[in-house]
């Protein structure tokens, strides 16, 4: 992984520490325990976004033109909503093989409903619906999230 990704996940691995703390204290209201889980709802998502297209951007980079480069990287940035459809489209555009393989994986270990379920919670957040998520699921989103970069960085590693 690139060191982006490295600065982005100690960042977001120091604000879960935070948030653990705050979680663990019965004096905090729950409407502040609330917000900060929507919080990391969204900078997961963020992050999940900005991942791929670093990973795919750096992929792209060892492998094409530098003209070839600078289209892809131009077009990944116009990457949003990391839903699994859309994450399969993607990678199936840069080979069919890893499209049918990150299927199959994300299947066997539930990573594809948690993604989804992150993407469809920080929408709602950011249009203003209520949602009533909590931080242990955000927990779990956040370390799904990390093998499905994992497995999309070996499988442009390869």
């Amino acid at each position: 992984m690139n060191q982006h990704y490295l600065e982005r996940k100690n960042h977001i691995d120091h604000l879960f520490k935070i948030v653990d703390i705050v979680q663990a204290d019965e004096k905090t209201d729950n409407e502040i325990k609330s917000c900060l889980a929507k919080y990391l709802c969204i900078v997961v998502s963020g992050f999940i976004e900005t991942s791929i297209q670093d990973i795919y951007s750096e992929y792209t980079k060892k492998r094409a033109q530098p003209n070839v480069t600078n289209f892809v990287s131009r077009k990944l940035t116009g990457f949003q909503s990391p839903k699994i459809g859309n994450i399969l489209n993607l990678s199936g555009g840069f080979c069919k093989s890893w499209a049918s393989e990150l299927e199959v994986l994300i299947k066997n270990e539930e990573i594809g409903d948690s993604i989804n379920s992150l993407v469809d919670n920080r929408n709602h957040i950011a249009h203003g619906i209520d949602i009533g998520i909590t931080y242990s699921r955000i927990k779990g989103y956040y370390s799904n999230s990390i093998k499905l970069l994992k497995i999309i960085d070996k499988q442009c590693s390869k």
